[in-house]
């Protein structure tokens, strides 16, 4: 990250495809997606018995969070609880082509959103696609969150994060899996948005108003 901080990315993203072997190996399983600080987030998901690690890749300094202390293992046993999927109230499916697309209406209250991943692969900063809700205020800048989504930017993550209420989200996941947020929407204007370069260009940025009352976004 230093190289691309110092503005040479070519050499930057050169060493990141040093990084060893079992690193090329690991799944991304998903997670709740970004949270403003104050703030707390649902995302439901199913585990498999392993081994996981919790990390924070947000940016302070140029330098991601993990190695300030921000990542902790999480070991799923083989006892199940033998709970039931959330009952979404809306679907939404992920993909390269299709990009970020919704069915259902969203209406103000407490909303369970089904996370579909039609499928899975790295954009060009290494990465698979993922979504992440955010309430903006009236000093949000659609195109600043946009460029900050980016973390092989330089300034791409690096806090403070743009005007607006980060709600959580659902992390990359594979292809043919399934999260589920839950979250509470107020009046107001929102967005989904995926941690890709140029999201808007991959259609993978959804801006909405949600309305006084039980009438449907716009």
């Amino acid at each position: 990250m230093d190289l691309i901080n110092a503005g040479d990315a070519a050499a930057g993203f050169a060493a990141f495809g040093q990084l060893p072997a079992w690193f090329f190996e690991v799944v991304f399983k998903g997670g709740v997606g970004l949270v403003s600080a104050g703030q707390t987030a649902q995302t439901t998901l199913y585990l498999e018995p392993g081994v996981y690690v919790i990390e924070c890749y947000v940016k302070t300094g140029g330098k991601f969070h993990g190695l300030f202390g921000m990542a902790k293992q999480l070991v799923v046993t083989q006892a199940t609880t033998d709970a039931a999927p959330p009952k979404a109230s809306l679907q939404m499916t992920l993909s390269r082509e299709g990009g970020l697309a919704i069915e259902g209406k969203l209406r103000p209250g407490l909303q369970t959103i089904a996370v579909h991943f039609q499928d899975q692969g790295p954009h060009e900063h290494f990465l698979g696609h993922d979504v992440h809700l955010v309430r903006l205020t009236d000093n949000s800048d659609v195109a600043s969150l946009e460029a900050w989504m980016d973390w092989s930017s330089p300034t791409g993550m690096e806090t403070p994060a743009p005007e607006g209420v980060f709600m959580g989200g659902a992390q990359e996941m594979p292809a043919g899996s399934t999260a589920y947020i839950t979250a509470q929407l107020r009046p107001g204007r929102y967005a989904f948005i995926a941690e890709v370069p140029a999201p808007s260009s991959k259609g993978m940025l959804y801006t909405f108003q949600i309305p006084e009352g039980k009438r449907a976004a716009r």
